[in-house]
């Protein structure tokens, strides 16, 4: 992990599945994670599922339940909802934002992100 001095990698899947205008979604990855003599890192697993529709013809709207397990050794693992729109500035570009409020003492209060994203 990032200045952790940590190798973390390992299995994940993504679903979709498409309920009219509505789209349903999950993904879930397990990372294993090593330890180092200042980190004492944990494998673990990251997943969110939740919908999304779109608002627009360039726009959508997605709210997703976002959580992990304990990510160290004797840590807790936390979860948070997240409300995230989407604009398609053309087809290959998109600009994205999101709120979010944390659901476990050890998440976030609240946040906010927004990035440009280039589609493949």
């Amino acid at each position: 992990g990032l200045g952790t001095g940590t190798i973390e990698a390992g299995p994940g899947f993504a679903l979709s599945w498409q309920v009219g205008t509505l789209r349903l979604l999950a993904d879930a990855a397990y990372y294993l994670q090593n330890q180092t003599s200042d980190y004492a890192g944990a494998d673990y697993l990251d997943y969110q599922a939740g919908f999304e529709f779109p608002v627009g013809e360039r726009s959508t709207l997605q709210m997703v339940v976002k959580g992990n397990t304990a990510r160290i050794t004797d840590g807790d693992g936390s979860r948070e909802v997240r409300l995230k729109g989407r604009y398609m500035l053309s087809r290959k570009v998109a600009w994205d934002a999101y709120l979010m409020g944390g659901l476990t003492s050890n998440a976030a209060t609240a946040g906010a992100g927004i990035a440009v994203g280039f589609l493949f």
